[in-house]
């Protein structure tokens, strides 16, 4: 009798779980933003030369390859490079001190 009742206690922990996970589970997993760059010249910042007529695949903010040809994910953004150059990781820190300055006038 003991062991029924362990055993329906048991069931009944795992039908709660089960009921508490199924939302989770359910979800759809979001799409990852890709975006697919295409005939661009990569400048590293490194090695002091551009690699040439490149494609770069950016998933989720983060460049995921980079190579002479990549086929086009599903649901990929192109960007036609036409030749230009791309340089990963630079971003814009640039400041007018001008406009924060405290000094009289």
């Amino acid at each position: 009798m003991k062991t029924q009742i362990h055993a329906i206690r048991g069931l009944v922990v795992v039908i709660c779980l089960l009921t508490l996970a199924l939302p989770t589970i359910a979800q759809e997993a979001k799409p990852v933003n890709r975006v697919l760059f295409t005939d661009v010249n990569v400048f590293d910042g490194v090695s002091g030369k551009r690699a040439e007529s490149m494609s770069v695949l950016v998933e989720a903010n983060k460049i995921a390859k980079i190579a002479k040809s990549i086929p086009v994910p599903a649901g990929a953004t192109v960007i036609e490079g036409k030749g230009r150059t791309l340089m990963p990781g630079m971003i814009e820190g640039h400041g007018h001190v001008m406009f924060a300055s405290d000094l009289p006038k």
